[in-house]
């Protein structure tokens, strides 16, 4: 054992604390020494007596404390600041319009915590002033949504045209603070909304969709009929938009609501009608016979991107193993037209479990009956997919109808 005298970290140590008495001595910024293994170096430091840093460990506990301080202070000095006044100094102020901007930007941020509903009107005009600035808009409506007494137009009209900005995160904001600046079912608020399903930017159509259902309650008869003036527009994503609007406002169930998605079907634009049948099913009453009998016939439609959505709605309209759909769609796997059998056949297996009688039955019907080569290679497969493995219902028709398939 060394003793602490004999010890080599002893030792450096100790040549460490000559070394920094001798810099302050001399008061240099730059000093050229030598270190403990003789090798020359330069050393830089403040004019500050040097000492090792020596930092203690900081638990995870004792850093949240410590972030937790740090925001209640800033929440402290936000408080204490008038953001309205300084917002006002910004859109009054004679400087240059950039450091106008800045001084604006800098008076909404956190605004929210310290303004109050008088200061609405400054916050719209800095808005419209700044409509390029993103940090003013973002938190223009973040602020409006928490000091704006509800149903103001003025702040309606400024929130719902920040739908239309060009940045994603800006028009989140808006849709945000629509249902805060405005109460479900005000109509200032739904014709703001609605009129933007008429806009040329799909993602601006698809914020008002989503719009509505923040400034209108579920089945509300005006925002209906607000949605309805948009089906027959001269522009198709406009009626495109009014159909997923639609469908997202009424009850699923409503037979008008039903009937007048069903109209678009037979739209002259392919984007509506495969829309349309899409949205059947969120409007349709799971169940009812003639809304399945309605989707069924849709897997014959011309349209390949009308079948595939015919498909989709299929789940939404039947329930599993439910004899109508079944029916429906397997007897369009006796079509002439691949497309429709390729679209029964993806149809099947969304309403029938494996091992279904009634679909192996139908199957085997067009199986054994058809002369089309294609149909009866297609009902094969569809059997091979539906039915259950090593069945007599699955081998039995297969077996028979041996010589006339081409097994690839």
């Amino acid at each position: 054992m060394l003793d602490d005298e004999d010890d080599p970290l002893h030792e450096k140590a100790e040549r460490l604390c000559e070394i920094a008495e001798a810099w302050e001595a001399e008061s240099a910024a730059d000093w050229r020494g030598i270190n403990c293994e003789g090798e020359s170096y330069m050393m830089r430091q403040p004019r500050t007596r040097w000492c090792p840093p020596i930092r203690a460990p900081v638990s995870d506990g004792e850093a949240d404390r410590q972030r937790q301080q740090e925001q209640l202070q800033v929440q402290r000095s936000l408080a204490t600041s008038d953001h309205g006044a300084k917002l006002l100094t910004a859109l009054n102020s004679s400087d240059p319009e950039e450091i106008c901007l800045v001084k604006g930007r800098e008076a909404l941020q956190g605004a929210h915590q310290t303004m109050k509903p008088g200061d609405a009107a400054a916050i719209v005009e800095a808005m419209a002033r700044w409509e390029h600035d993103e940090g003013v808009v973002l938190w223009g409506c973040r602020t409006l949504a928490a000091i704006a007494e509800k149903n103001n137009p003025h702040v309606v009209d400024a929130v719902s045209g920040r739908l239309e900005h060009r940045n994603s995160l800006v028009r989140a904001s808006a849709l945000r603070a629509l249902e805060y600046v405005a109460t479900k079912g005000d109509k200032h608020a739904i014709d703001a909304v609605s009129e933007r399903l008429e806009h040329n930017d799909g993602e601006v159509r698809f914020a008002a969709v989503r719009g509505l259902k923040k400034v209108a309650p579920m089945g509300d008869d005006y925002a209906l009929s607000q949605i309805s003036l948009r089906l027959k527009h001269r522009d198709g994503k406009a009626r495109a938009a009014a159909v997923e609007a639609l469908a997202s406002m009424s009850w699923k169930g409503d037979r008008q609501a039903f009937q007048k998605v069903a109209d678009r079907l037979k739209d002259k634009e392919v984007n509506v009608r495969k829309v349309a049948a899409r949205k059947l099913g969120e409007v349709a009453e799971k169940g009812d016979p003639q809304a399945i009998r309605y989707v069924g016939k849709l897997l014959e439609n011309r349209d390949r991107e009308v079948r595939l959505s015919a498909v989709m709605s299929l789940p939404a309209v039947a329930e599993v193993n439910d004899r109508i759909a079944v029916e429906a769609v397997t007897q369009r796997l006796g079509s002439a037209q691949p497309g429709v059998r390729r679209a029964a056949m993806r149809g099947l297996l969304k309403v029938a479990d494996m091992g279904n009688e009634q679909a192996m039955d139908l199957c085997a019907r067009h199986l054994e009956n058809s002369r089309d080569p294609d149909i009866r290679q297609d009902a094969v497969r569809t059997m091979r997919q539906v039915g259950t493995p090593g069945s007599d219902k699955l081998l039995c028709p297969v077996g028979r109808s041996w010589a006339n398939l081409r097994i690839k």
